[in-house]
C-alpha cells in the first residue's frame, strides 16, 4: 500500500508540473503602449489587429495594432535566429521589458510550486487519515 500511495503522489506531482508549466514555457507576448503585457498564443494577425488566446482560461482577445508597442513571439522549433540592428535606447527598452516578463514568469513558477506543495500536503494528510 505504501509504494502505491507514493507512486500516486509522484504521478500527481509530475502531471501538475506538466499541466501548470505548459503555458509558461510557450508564450507570445504583446507589449501595449500603456505598459501592460498580454501573454498567450497569437491565433491570427491582420493588418489592423492581433487575436490572442489568453492563457489561464481567460479566452481570446483582439488587440488593435495602434495600441501595440511590440510583439514578442515565442521561439518555434528549428527557427533561425533573427539578427536585428537596433539603437541603444531601443535595446535598453527591450531589455527592461524582458526583465518584466521574466519576473512575471518567475512569479508563476513560484505559484506552481506552492500549489504542488499544497497538493502534496493534502495527499500526505489523506494518506495519514487512511482515506487514500
Amino acid at each position: 500500500m505504501r509504494g502505491k500511495t507514493a507512486g500516486m503522489i509522484r504521478v500527481i506531482f509530475v502531471a501538475g508540473v506538466f499541466l501548470l508549466c505548459t503555458p509558461i514555457c510557450r508564450a507570445d507576448n504583446i507589449i501595449l503602449k500603456n505598459g501592460n503585457v498580454l501573454e498567450g498564443e497569437i491565433i491570427t494577425e491582420t493588418d489592423n489587429a492581433i487575436v490572442l488566446e489568453i492563457f489561464e482560461g481567460k479566452g481570446r482577445t483582439t488587440v488593435k495594432k495602434n495600441q501595440i508597442q511590440s510583439v514578442q513571439k515565442a521561439p518555434v522549433k528549428h527557427a533561425q535566429p533573427k539578427t536585428e540592428v537596433k539603437s541603444d535606447a531601443l535595446a535598453e527598452q527591450k531589455a527592461e521589458q524582458e526583465k518584466i516578463i521574466i519576473g512575471k514568469k518567475e512569479q508563476k513558477i513560484k505559484i506552481v510550486f506552492i500549489v504542488l506543495s499544497v497538493l502534496t500536503a493534502v495527499a500526505l494528510i489523506l494518506k495519514k487519515m487512511k482515506v487514500w
